[in-house]
């Protein structure tokens, strides 16, 4: 199985990572078969050269069955918001309701074995909501 993922490269206390294409059955330090992007974590936050991931690449691995890491698949989609944010003279492909294609900003879904978080009711934040469904029912007042 193919997965993007980041590898460690860099001093010590000082990181940088490389946004790879690798293969699973590798290993962490295994085969690499492209180099898509980099991401420097010790930049400022608005930095330009802070992360960079080649969209064309990335969506092409995508394409052949490849799976981000979690990390990835953020920045990924955190690419993809603010190029539509950051340049409003760029208008998004229109996706009509028939179109079996999808968007070609979409990401993959996360694994199957991952559990899905539980719906909770408009307006309410999950954590009020698991502390309600964690106490149990008070008893009705006697009388």
């Amino acid at each position: 199985m193919l997965n993007i993922r980041l590898a460690r490269t860099g001093r010590k206390r000082d990181a940088h990572f490389r946004v790879v294409v690798s293969d699973s059955k590798h290993g962490r330090v295994g085969r690499i078969l492209e180099t898509v992007g980099y991401y420097h974590p010790r930049m400022a936050n608005d930095a330009e050269g802070r992360l960079h991931i080649d969209r064309d690449r990335a969506r092409y691995w995508l394409g052949h069955g490849a799976r981000p890491s979690p990390t990835v698949r953020s920045f990924l989609r955190r690419m993809l918001s603010d190029r539509v944010l950051s340049d409003p003279s760029e208008t998004p492909p229109e996706q009509t309701a028939d179109s079996d294609a999808p968007a070609p900003e979409s990401l993959p879904a996360a694994p199957a074995d991952t559990p899905a978080a539980p719906a909770t009711p408009a307006g309410t934040s999950a954590a009020v909501t698991a502390a309600a469904a964690a106490t149990p029912p008070a008893p009705p007042p006697a009388g």
